[in-house]
């Protein structure tokens, strides 16, 4: 139970046939080039952003500075097979993870609101609040599935096509590079996303989106649950969005924290 409470920069899920769902709670450092890792994925395991909460954050992508805090990655709750029941059943079973939360959030929080964030803003969908348009060369989240055995970064290869500019980092607009990766990036569509399912075992990397050497002007963190469905362990007759909804709603029911930094 401990090691599954533990907040720290990567989160190891149990290789156990014990669990068929997670509820992970993440926040990256805009400058961090290396994110945060969700290890311990297994061949068929659904990864979905939850966009129906939880996804705040901005992040300045010049002239700015930070200093460094590590990310943060927890598990805030999950589905025991066996009992086809939840890890914490309530808000007083989940209240050790949030707290623990709560205090990795804040050391974050302080740390980007000590500069502020003025310059090339874009938020964890890569959009500038200011003109409104979708960026290709740097900001937003991706997502690095076991396959890409690492962090992408941004570059010619693998920068979004023009037509993302106005309609978003939508699917059709990723370069072969990253599909190849079964990767991509966070686009608008409610009330999920199902970025993919793995195809081998292995880790998640979750980073914010920029060339593998300009990390180090960028202020700012996104903030976002991921929730993973192993839905091979499942027990019969529960479908995918009935353990996604199930997920979803489960406690802690305080949110994942607001950064401050929307706009």
């Amino acid at each position: 139970m401990d090691a599954l409470t533990t907040i720290g920069s990567s989160l190891a899920l149990p290789d156990t046939d014990d669990y068929f769902g997670f509820k992970i709670w993440v926040v990256v450092p805009v400058n961090s080039p290396t994110g945060v890792l969700i290890d311990g994925l297994h061949p068929g395991d659904q990864v979905i952003v939850n966009q129906a909460r939880n996804h705040n954050g901005m992040g300045a992508f010049t002239d700015s500075k930070m200093r460094q805090v590590p990310g943060i990655v927890g598990l805030a709750n999950a589905l025991l097979a066996r009992s086809n029941s939840l890890l914490y059943p309530d808000d007083a079973a989940a209240r050790p993870f949030a707290n623990a939360w709560a205090d990795a959030f804040a050391t974050i929080k302080q740390a980007v609101h000590e500069n502020p964030i003025q310059h090339k803003r874009r938020n964890p969908f890569g959009k500038d609040p200011g003109d409104n348009k979708y960026k290709l060369d740097e900001g937003g989240v991706i997502l690095c599935m076991p396959e890409a055995a690492g962090p992408i970064y941004s570059s010619k290869d693998t920068r979004p096509a023009d037509g993302s500019r106005d309609n978003g980092r939508q699917p059709q607009y990723w370069p072969r590079s990253v599909k190849e990766l079964n990767s991509g990036f966070l686009y608008h569509v409610k009330p999920s996303v199902i970025t993919a399912a793995a195809t081998r075992p292995g880790g998640l990397i979750v980073v914010a989106f920029d060339k593998d050497n300009a990390y180090g002007d960028n202020n700012g963190a996104y903030a976002l649950e991921i929730d993973i469905l192993r839905t091979m362990r499942s027990p019969p007759g529960q479908m995918q969005w009935q353990i996604f909804d199930r997920l979803s709603d489960a406690p802690p029911t305080s949110s994942i924290g607001d950064l401050g930094l929307n706009g």
